[in-house]
């Protein structure tokens, strides 16, 4: 069966979201959850009639990477 990028794209997030949530919960017993690093992005855009801009702030914490890994595999084993 041929995997479309949609339902890979879908895999990975679905993973981080339960990952990041599992490593929220975990944070409270275990320190070292606790640690999170901030990714941000902001593009701009002025074309002089247009101006645009967007600001997109992920938080990642460990839990997120063992995530979006087990989603890989799961997707990987899925044929």
């Amino acid at each position: 069966m041929k995997k479309s990028f949609g339902r890979g794209l879908l895999y990975i997030l679905v993973g981080a979201l339960l990952g990041t949530v599992a490593g929220q919960l975990l944070s409270n017993n275990v320190t070292f959850f606790r640690s999170r690093v901030l990714l941000t992005w902001q593009p701009r855009v002025d074309l002089l009639f247009l101006a645009w801009s967007m600001n997109l702030q992920v938080y990642v914490n460990w839990m997120t990477f063992i995530g979006v890994l087990v989603a890989v595999y799961l997707l990987m084993k899925k044929k």
